[in-house]
């Protein structure tokens, strides 16, 4: 018997609620029997977590499988990032892993940092930190921060030059977390050009893995791609937004899909551009989303459309499942605080939903952080970057939930779009299973309900 996978044989239904607006404390004595005790392991722990020993027989194992055949090697087109550096006088660890993975190291750098002055660059700061980690190992994905002046609490910390003021740039916005220079501002526009423009002169996209390209956010990171977060068509007609791609695909010229955008541009994806989201954490968002593929049929099924450009493309496409830290219900920060509970009880199970739901989404890349069920930190190294061709694994993990119609459907982009039965109008519709490439479907007198 040939042994395909995760889950395919295991018929555990799972029916556990975690929202973020409206934390659930656990009832007393309830615990999550399938899932590890909260251990949060830090970078220097990595080289504990050992692979899941294959067994090369035909057998059941009790409890999750994350093994596979010694030959089975992560696909060049994955990209696990174990760590974060956004100090540019901090040096990245060597992750000693004892499983193969395409380890990558994220480096965060400021423009005021590389241009202290104008028209006087100093790529040096960027160079010497890719030649530090890689010589521990890890290979860089590089994101130049580019828009904040300062934040409510520090008008001068962001990451921007401030001789901006000088060119009266004037800011996109107040208030919020961020004070951003306005982008589209002529001399603005014009400084951020010359920026990505020496940097290809300076070799950096020969020296890099990947490379972020985003826009002025409220949030720190630059997320998004233009000054319209959630309209894609908005931000196609922006004359300084396409131009701003054009200027990233020229200088990735021959290596575009190294590119990656903070929020989907199909005038992106066209020159190759991959995307990333942030927040997978909350593993039932962008249900649906055109862009990615995701949509619930008719018959409350998850599936997965793999014409989506970020999916058909085979270029970066990437998620973040990083939300595992005792802050997030320690109170020491209250923009985060109970966003997932009272406490760290159920933060194993949601990492594993997490992980599930970054594969389901058919990822290329994640970055990962706790990894609190450390065995699925190998199997989730192998698994990313595949296509149904050369995947190693098919499953599909059991699960029902339920989402809002009016969530859906303020979000389903189709044509046409999902109709909603009275039921499902008035309590919600119901949402079936994670797969990936192997699919379960009720059919008449062969009904599912769930037994947990």
């Amino acid at each position: 018997m040939k042994k395909i996978g995760l889950l395919t044989a295991l018929l555990l239904w799972t029916f556990v609620h975690m929202y973020a607006a409206n934390p659930i404390k656990l009832p007393d004595g309830y615990t999550f029997p399938y899932w590890p005790e909260y251990n949060y392991k830090e970078i220097g722990d990595l080289h504990t977590i050992q692979e899941q020993p294959w067994i090369n027989s035909d057998h059941v194992v009790d409890g999750w499988d994350w093994s596979f055949p010694s030959f089975v090697n992560p696909s060049p087109r994955s990209l696990l990032g174990l760590q974060r550096i956004t100090n540019l006088n901090k040096d990245f660890e060597p992750v000693n892993l004892q499983f193969k993975a395409n380890s990558i190291g994220i480096l965060w750098v400021d423009w005021r940092d590389i241009e202290p002055t104008m028209g006087n660059y100093n790529f040096s700061v960027i160079k010497n930190r890719i030649a530090q980690a890689n010589s521990v190992g890890s290979d860089i994905i590089l994101r130049v921060l580019c828009h904040a002046r300062g934040n409510a609490s520090n008008p001068t910390g962001g990451q921007a030059p401030l001789w901006l003021d000088d060119l009266g740039v004037d800011y996109a916005q107040s208030g919020g977390n961020n004070l951003n220079y306005n982008p589209l501002h002529p001399a603005f526009h014009d400084r951020y050009i010359k920026l990505i423009k020496k940097m290809a002169e300076e070799g950096i996209p020969d020296m890099v893995k990947a490379a972020y390209v985003g826009y002025a956010s409220s949030s720190y990171g630059d997320e998004g791609i233009g000054p319209y977060h959630d309209d894609v068509q908005r931000n196609a007609e922006v004359p300084e937004v396409i131009e701003r791609i054009d200027t990233w695909a020229e200088a990735f010229k021959g290596q575009e899909n190294k590119v990656f955008m903070g929020a989907p541009l199909h005038y992106g994806f066209d020159k190759g551009f991959g995307v990333r989201r942030g927040f997978v954490e909350m593993y039932l968002y962008t249900i649906p989303n055109t862009d990615i593929g995701q949509y619930i049929d008719q018959d409350g099924y998850l599936n997965v459309d793999e014409s989506a450009p970020a999916i058909a493309n085979k270029g970066f496409h990437g998620e973040v499942n990083e939300e595992y830290g005792e802050g997030f219900v320690s109170g020491s920060n209250p923009f985060t605080l109970y966003r997932f509970g009272y406490t760290t009880d159920g933060f194993p199970y949601r990492y594993f939903i997490s992980a599930l739901r970054t594969l389901q989404m058919r990822c290329t890349y994640t970055h990962i952080t706790g990894h609190l069920v450390p065995q699925m930190l190998p199997f989730v190294g192998k698994e990313l970057g595949r296509t149904v061709e050369d995947a190693p694994s098919v499953w599909s993990f059991l699960n029902t939930t339920y989402m809002a119609k009016s969530n859906y459907e303020n979000n389903d982009d189709r044509v046409p779009p999902r109709t909603f039965t009275q039921t499902e109008i008035d309590e919600g519709i119901e949402m079936k299973n994670f797969e990936r490439w192997l699919y379960q479907r009720d059919a008449q007198g062969y009904e599912t309900s769930p037994a947990v």
